[in-house]
């Protein structure tokens, strides 16, 4: 074989391997239907409840995947409190959570609301390095009814600090930890009162591992710490 042919070879492989580990290393639990994908809610004075992320729908188009779940809250005696739709999408060289999925969207609001979402994707590249920024990303709910509230959450300052082993269940995995800033506020009409505003300040940390999603998180806040970790 000719010295240009093998090089040619080598660059076919490599540009081949380049569209196909991303499909190895992305978050394959959240690509079957029907799936649950299981975490555990932590605060600081000890409480304990827990996260069911059932996917619901799977689209794939093109190079790129919709993920549509409901995240089932359960409290310590693991019964059901709450019930959240969820969005996550991949393509190639990212996995995506939507911003919205902080703002614990109800699966359906009453008919006698109108309802403007609006959202931003945090990207999570699958290869990342210490010292890398991320984009920021915000969302908003607008509900229309007997008065005009809103709730926002933005995330920005994100930022990779480390590349550490995180112990999950009884597995240990090399991990991206990524800290940022979330701003969480809302905007509620009451009536005659006027519209009241009010915001939280948080340090979020992430860690994140390619074949698993974001594994473990902690919002920190001058009342405490809450951590979510997968089960």
């Amino acid at each position: 074989m000719r010295k240009t042919e093998f090089s040619f070879l080598i660059f076919l492989s490599v540009f081949a391997i380049s569209f196909i580990v991303p499909y190895f290393i992305r978050p394959q639990q959240y690509f079957t239907k029907d799936n649950i994908v299981k975490f555990t809610i932590t605060a600081e004075n000890g409480a304990i409840s827990y996260a069911e992320v059932k996917i619901k729908d799977v689209l794939t188009r093109g190079s790129g995947t919709s993920i549509f779940a409901h995240d089932n809250r359960l409290n310590d005696q693991h019964k059901s409190t709450f019930q959240y739709r969820l969005h996550f999408y991949n393509d190639t060289i990212n996995w995506c959570v939507d911003a919205l999925n902080h703002l614990n969207i109800p699966v359906a609001y009453s008919s006698n609301f109108i309802v403007s979402l609006r959202t931003d994707s945090l990207v999570y590249p699958y290869t990342m390095e210490i010292g890398d920024t991320l984009p920021s990303a915000s969302a908003s709910e607008l509900i229309y009814g007997t008065g005009n509230n809103e709730r926002f959450v933005i995330v920005n300052h994100r930022k990779v600090v480390a590349i550490e082993n995180v112990v999950v269940g009884t597995e240990t995995f090399q991990a991206v930890r990524i800290a940022a800033t979330m701003r969480k506020g809302s905007v509620t009409d009451y009536g005659a009162l006027g519209k009241i505003p009010s915001e939280q300040t948080y340090d979020f940390i992430e860690w994140f591992v390619p074949s698993k999603g974001v594994v473990k998180s902690e919002l920190k806040s001058k009342t405490g710490v809450m951590t979510t970790i997968l089960q």
